[in-house]
């Protein structure tokens, strides 16, 4: 993921800081959550490219390392979710 994609999917400008990076991120986990967006179908892939574009922009803004989860796994533990 390019930064200036994570830039537009968190709604910050370029050049943000991180405490509006944190903000954005916060306000729109929360938004977006698949507890919380129940009814919306995509609203597991649209948390997991807000937290993406979270963690790459933090990583850049701090000169972190990341090891970005994937998709398809537990972003705490890294398990592969069970199928039911």
């Amino acid at each position: 993921m390019k930064a200036n994609e994570c830039f537009e999917i968190l709604g910050v400008e370029p050049g943000a800081s991180i405490d509006e990076i944190r903000s954005a991120y916060k306000r729109l986990a929360w938004q977006h959550h698949p507890d919380r967006a129940i009814d919306v179908l995509d609203a597991t892939e649209r948390f997991s490219r807000i937290t993406a574009a979270y963690m790459t922009l933090r990583a850049s803004v701090t000169n972190e390392d990341w090891d970005l989860p994937s998709a398809n796994t537990c972003a705490k533990c890294g398990d592969f979710p069970e199928n039911s």
